[in-house]
């Protein structure tokens, strides 16, 4: 297949930010020029080549007034949609907007829209946002690159997270991404002291996107021009479908001298001779068979999601260097969803000790992945993976979990843990090879007495700032540290109110006992408007956010002159 070496090096020394390495014999795109486009790019460093190939295909642009590219400057959301869709050759959509914080008509909107599935976005109380303006970071980064390159996500994947001492800082919906990315030799971290830190909330510069976007399109092997689509005989990649549970399942056979990068799922409901890019696609496949299921979701086609019943011609193409190679085409029919008979968990609960016993009884299991057990404060009907799970069990011969005051909780509403005296909505999904089939809920009160309730007052940091001996001496009184991971030491130019994330911060400090951090004139800073570091003679609003399992409470602000 493609140098997976080449590229893994590539991403990782592009997440640790410190220099980008290109292999000389991977040049399928164009020799770039050896002339300076940007004053503010030379030829040595580290991510030059990213960003002339960047600009030469108008994926990120420079600012012409100063003839600057501004490499250190961070990369807002919507920046970050907009050079996806560019980087990926993406033929964008003119929907109406799926964010209540993205105007039908804003200029980013259409870029937002169809760069969705590769991106990250928010929801509160059944309403989704995108903060197009927030800055874009890590763990965003982690997202775009397993989605584009089409790697698993599983639920196996998820123990090299103990490895840094900083994966709860990592969004709980965004950890098997993470993970992911990790496993795959995409991303990686650093160390400090003997210690792993994954870095997931650190800011995305434009230098950085510029290295990562160059790096998904070699790996991809997207060319900038009119690329040139070859049918091979049959015996060349041959393409057989077969009819699954809830599905259909591909499988093809490659030979030929050149090797493919990949493999592009391809259906049209009209075209009878589907092609890659033409008809768009369904998938990225880096091994020789998948299962497209009923509701699949499909881009850039004649249909935009698989329906059952329905008649599809399907091929498969091959990414060869800066060729397409197609498949012959089958037909085929989406059969109906997966048959609940027989696989529905019958869940009940009882207190047993101090805590509750979820139970289900044996079922079939027959594609049978696991089990996930699933809670909801709000949600009546709690299911796997929307509201989030407590465990997820694959031994098949278990039937029931034990869950006490604080029992970790993952994704969902439920802060993080499971707490006395609250009231949850209980259920069991099971997770089968074609589908996810929920149990029924039972309403259950968590035995024990609800915890004490502490006040924002008492969770909010009173920040002190004072300049001593040629340093900025932070310092901050003690708070409540029940549910407090720790403290961000934060400051702007500009906001009289700086917060964590979105003013970025200088510090991450897990150590609860730590009330007082000094900073010197260059003290490197992460995100924000300070431009990458603390100078002599600016003035910043300095603050401390108290980063809680279940939000973050920022102090007052300190207007200071760095000495």
């Amino acid at each position: 297949m493609f140098k997976k070496g080449i590229v893994s090096i590539v991403i990782i020394t592009l997440l640790l930010s410190s220099m980008i390495i290109f292999a000389e014999e991977d040049s399928w795109l164009e020799t770039q020029e050896t002339e300076d486009v940007f004053v503010d790019v030379n030829q040595g460093e580290w991510y030059y080549e990213a960003v002339m190939t960047m600009n030469k295909y108008g994926i990120i642009s420079g600012y012409p007034e100063d003839n600057t590219f501004r490499p250190d400057n961070s990369v807002s959301r919507e920046e970050f949609a907009t050079m996806m869709v560019n980087a990926l050759q993406l033929e964008t959509v003119i929907t109406k907007s799926s964010f209540t914080d993205v105007a039908d008509g804003y200029w980013a909107s259409k870029y937002i829209e169809t760069a969705k599935s590769y991106l990250t976005g928010f929801v509160k109380n059944g309403e989704y946002t995108f903060k197009p303006k927030s800055v874009a970071v890590r763990e965003d980064m982690a997202v775009a690159l397993v989605r584009a390159l089409d790697k698993p996500v599983t639920e196996a994947d998820l123990v090299v997270l103990n490895e840094y001492e900083d994966a709860d800082d990592i969004n709980d919906n965004l950890k098997n991404y993470v993970a992911s990315a990790i496993a795959n030799h995409l991303m990686s971290g650093i160390e400090v002291d003997g210690k792993k830190y994954i870095k997931p909330l650190d800011t995305l510069t434009r230098a950085q996107a510029a290295a990562l976007l160059l790096s998904v399109v070699k790996e991809e092997k997207i060319v900038f021009d009119d690329g040139t689509k070859v049918v091979l005989n049959d015996s060349d990649l041959q393409l057989d479908v077969v009819e699954v549970e809830g599905g259909l399942k591909l499988s093809w056979d490659y030979q030929s001298s050149k090797e493919a990068s990949g493999f592009k799922v391809v259906a049209s409901k009209l075209d009878s001779t589907p092609a890659y890019p033409d008809n768009g696609n369904a998938k990225y496949v880096q091994g020789n068979s998948t299962v497209v299921y009923n509701n699949d979701t499909y881009s850039n086609g004649d249909l935009s999601v698989f329906t059952a019943g329905e008649s599809y011609y399907f091929s498969i193409t091959a990414l060869v260097g800066e060729e397409y190679v197609t498949s012959n085409v089958v037909k085929a029919t989406m059969p109906a969803a997966i048959s609940v008979e027989g696989k529905v968990p019958v869940v009940k609960v009882s207190q047993v000790g101090s805590g509750i016993v979820v139970e289900w009884n044996p079922i079939d299991t027959t594609g049978l992945q696991g089990y996930k057990v699933v809670a909801s404060k709000s949600d009546k009907t709690p299911v796997y993976p929307e509201n989030g799970y407590a465990t997820w069990i694959t031994n098949l011969n278990t039937h029931s979990y034990y869950i006490e005051p604080g029992t970790i909780y993952k994704g969902g509403d439920l802060d993080g843990k499971f707490k006395a005296g609250e009231t949850y909505h209980i259920s069991v999904t099971a997770v089968y090879n074609s589908g996810k089939i929920a149990g029924n809920t039972v309403t259950y009160i968590m035995p024990g007495e609800p915890a004490a309730e502490v006040t924002t007052q008492e969770r909010t940091p009173v920040v002190e700032a004072v300049v001593i001996d040629g340093r900025l001496v932070v310092e901050w009184g003690e708070i409540s540290t029940s549910g407090l991971q720790g403290y961000k030491i934060v400051a702007s130019k500009s906001n009289p109110n700086p917060v964590y994330s979105q003013d970025g911060y200088a510090f991450w400090i897990t150590d609860l006992s730590v009330h007082r951090k000094e900073i010197y004139p260059g003290t490197s800073y992460n995100g924000g408007d300070l431009g990458g570091s603390y100078k002599s003679g600016e003035k910043y609003y300095v603050s401390v956010t108290a980063v809680y399992s279940d939000g973050k409470i920022p102090g007052n602000a300190i207007y200071i002159t760095m000495p």
